[in-house]
C-alpha cells in the first residue's frame, strides 16, 4: 500500500512537471512568434518613414529657392535616406529568420502542435503565396528603394545636361555622377538582400538551421 501511494504521488509530480513545461514552451514560444510579428512591424515602419523622408528631401530640393537647397548634394543625401532604412530593413529580416529557425528547431519540429514557421518555410504553401500574392504592386513594394534610388539617378544627370551639354562637363560633374552611380549600385545591392528569399537563400537558411540544431543536439 506505501509503495502504490509514493508511486501514485511521484506519477502526480511527473504528471504536473510536464503539464508546468508545456505551459512554459508555449508561453516561450508564443513570446518568440510576438517577436518575429514585432521585427516585421519594424521593417514595415522602417518602409513607410524611408518614402516619407525620402520625397521630404526631394520636396525640399524642388520648392526652396534657397541656393543651398537647390544643390544637387541634397539629391545625394537621398541616396543615403535610401540605404539608411534598408539597412534597418535588412536587420529586421535577418531577426526574422534567426528567430524563426530557434522556433522550428526548438520547438515545430520536436512537437505535433506547433507549424507555425514550418507552415512558412513549406514549398506547396509558398508556391501558392507567390503565385496569389507577387504581382505588380508586391513587386514595387519589393524594389521600393531601387526604383527611387533610380528616379534620384536620373534627376541628377537631367540636372547636370540642364546646366550645361555634355561637351562642357566639368570634372565635379563627373565626379557627381560617378558618385550618383555607385550609391545606386549600392541601394540596389542592399534592396536585394533586404528580403530573404526562400528560394535564392535556401543554401544559407539550411545552414541556419543546421547549426541550430547542432546546438540543439549539444546541450538537449
Amino acid at each position: 500500500m506505501l509503495n502504490n501511494s509514493l508511486d501514485k504521488q511521484m506519477y502526480k509530480k511527473i504528471k504536473s512537471s510536464v503539464k508546468e513545461s508545456h505551459s512554459e514552451n508555449l508561453i516561450v514560444y508564443e513570446a518568440l512568434k510576438n517577436t518575429v510579428l514585432h521585427c516585421e512591424d519594424c521593417g514595415r515602419n522602417a518602409r513607410i518613414y524611408m518614402y516619407v523622408v525620402y520625397f521630404a528631401v526631394l520636396t525640399i530640393y524642388f520648392t526652396s529657392s534657397s541656393a543651398v537647397y537647390q544643390s544637387h548634394w541634397l539629391i545625394l543625401l537621398s541616396f543615403l535616406v535610401l540605404i539608411t532604412f534598408q539597412t534597418m530593413i535588412h536587420s529586421s529580416s535577418i531577426a526574422i529568420e534567426r528567430i524563426s529557425s530557434y522556433i522550428r528547431i526548438f520547438f515545430e519540429t520536436k512537437r505535433n502542435d506547433m507549424h507555425w514557421s514550418l507552415l512558412n518555410k513549406d514549398k506547396e504553401h509558398l508556391a501558392f503565396y507567390n503565385a496569389t500574392y507577387q504581382n505588380i504592386g508586391w513587386h514595387i513594394n519589393y524594389w521600393g528603394a531601387t526604383l527611387l534610388a533610380f528616379v534620384s539617378l536620373i534627376i541628377i544627370i537631367y540636372q547636370i545636361l540642364s546646366d550645361h551639354s555634355i561637351c562642357e562637363w566639368t570634372i565635379y560633374d563627373l565626379v557627381e555622377i560617378i558618385i550618383g552611380c555607385s550609391l545606386f549600385y549600392l541601394v540596389f545591392f542592399i534592396n536585394k538582400g533586404s528580403y530573404i528569399n526562400n528560394e535564392k537563400h535556401r543554401d544559407s537558411i539550411s545552414n541556419l538551421d543546421k547549426s541550430i540544431e547542432k546546438f540543439y543536439n549539444k546541450y538537449y
